[in-house]
């Protein structure tokens, strides 16, 4: 006997069926137009919980079923081959049986026989590159690297070169370079972030990272042309200024992001669902990590690492930074330890602002030079008006004023707010009676007829008349 429960929500509909019912329903929405989108699973206390997603015309349905341990679940890869991927993740990750899924499949397709790294390939790969080329080429090749992290490994390069050739780098640049390095790291985070919670099926999760990370890339292209690789670094310094406006554009980007992630943060730390696939997975422990790892993955197991702690990163203790450390050294201290820093960069980039326009202050004070000079005004005893000089001649006209009074009528009282002087001026090169009109029309509230009347002209006329004002009025 089929048991369906259907609820509504934001993440679409929500029809709680029974295991037996599964590949019906599956057969029907195929029948229907529906499409496969995802599958997860989560263990709770009486059971396991399945949960399938398929999307038609922008709407999501969820298929909803808890079954028992032991219980044989109908793999719906027959009705939607694409389903199969996401049916061995759950068969692997939580037990789940299905059927006509063979044990051998859970291993042949995720089992790692063997594992081997090296990073001599590419460090020798970069040093061949270096030897044929020259050094400001090689600034573009470091950027490519990688793609989200395309800023700091050409910073990176720049700095050795200018370290080694003993070039001294402009203090703006160097504000500049940390505004967008911070920027970088924070769009690399929610990168990172959103492939985390789309492998732990979360998606809805992984879609708000990206969101988030949306306006970051679009300040990039405002900046530089280009939302990933910016080219903006080179050795010595920058290759493009950032303008003022620019400068507060970020700042109410980072005042935007800092509102729209709060929730997304707090899923992360807190959330029990994402707590139990992270907690425990993944463990790194602190000598391990120290020893081959760098960055977040090093700072969440406790070791406290960060590139700019070094001396050549001395501009960072005067904008407050402090490494982020966490202790678990599993999959959730990563995940706490990149939020964090993605707060602790906002930060410090609005700090770096703050900084630079003090500095920019400084130096426009200490660069400026006054001089003071009165000139006298001495009686000029060649010409008959023996009082006056020639220099209050040649000046009087601004020396002196006159008041003036134009009196305006209590009708016409809003001509003197006009806060636009153009406006003021084109209004009082109107005739009287386009003033009246103006009044009636706009202060009175009369309609066209009634203002015919008073004028002795039709609402046709009076039509006309509006419009002749309001394209003269127009370009003020």
């Amino acid at each position: 006997m089929k048991s369906r429960t259907e609820i509504s929500g934001s993440s679409g509909s929500f029809l709680s069926i029974e295991a037996c019912d599964l590949l019906d329903e599956v057969k029907t929405l195929k029948e229907d137009g529906w499409r496969f989108c995802q599958a997860c699973a989560d263990r709770l206390d009486d059971g396991i919980e399945i949960i399938y997603t398929f999307e038609n015309t922008a709407k999501l349905l969820n298929l909803k079923m808890v079954v028992a341990e032991e219980q044989t679940v109908d793999s719906i890869t027959f009705v939607f081959w694409t389903a199969f991927d996401a049916e061995l993740d759950i068969a692997r990750d939580c037990g789940v049986k299905f059927k006509h899924v063979a044990e051998e499949h859970l291993h042949e397709f995720y089992d790692v026989a063997d594992i081997s790294y090296s990073a001599e390939r590419i460090h020798g790969d970069m040093e061949a590159l270096t030897e044929q080329r020259d050094y400001r080429q090689m600034v573009y090749v470091a950027e490519r690297m990688t793609g989200t992290s395309s800023f700091g490994h050409s910073l990176g390069f720049c700095m050795a070169v200018e370290k080694a050739s003993k070039i001294e780098v402009p203090a703006r640049a160097e504000y500049l370079r940390i505004i967008l390095m911070e920027l970088s790291r924070v769009q690399s985070h929610l990168y990172w972030l959103s492939s985390v919670a789309e492998r732990i099926g979360f998606e809805s999760l992984a879609m708000g990272f990206l969101s988030v990370r949306e306006p970051v890339l679009t300040m990039f292209d405002r900046i530089s042309g280009n939302r990933i690789m910016l080219s903006l670094c080179k050795v010595g310094g920058m290759k493009k200024d950032i303008s003022t406006q620019q400068l507060e554009d970020i700042h109410n980007t980072i005042e935007n992001l800092r509102e729209r992630i709060q929730t997304l943060t707090l899923l992360v730390k807190e959330d029990a669902s994402i707590c139990r696939r992270l907690e425990g997975i993944g463990v790194l422990d602190e000598k391990t990590a120290e020893t081959f790892c760098g960055g977040p993955a090093a700072r969440g197991s406790a070791v406290m690492t960060d590139a700019r702690m070094d001396e050549s990163w001395k501009i960072y203790e005067s904008l407050g930074f402090v490494p982020i450390i966490e202790e678990g050294c599993d999959g959730l201290a990563r995940c706490k330890v990149a939020v964090e820093e993605i707060y602790h960069s906002f930060t410090l980039i609005e700090n770096a602002i703050n900084e630079m326009y003090a500095f920019d202050l400084k130096i426009f004070n200490d660069n400026r030079a006054i001089a003071k000079h009165e000139q006298p005004i001495t009686p000029d005893m060649s010409g008959d008006n023996e009082d006056k000089s020639t220099l209050f001649e040649k000046f009087k006209d601004q020396l002196s004023y006159q008041d003036s009074y134009v009196f305006i009528p209590q009708r016409y009282a809003w001509l003197g707010q006009i806060g636009n002087n153009r406006l003021y001026e084109l209004l009082s090169d109107l005739r009287p009676d386009d003033i009246e009109l103006i009044t009636l029309y706009v202060f009175e509230r009369y309609t066209y007829e009634e203002i015919g009347k008073k004028f002795g002209i039709s609402k046709q006329a009076v039509n006309q008349r509006v419009n002749r004002l309001k394209r003269q009025l127009r370009c003020a």
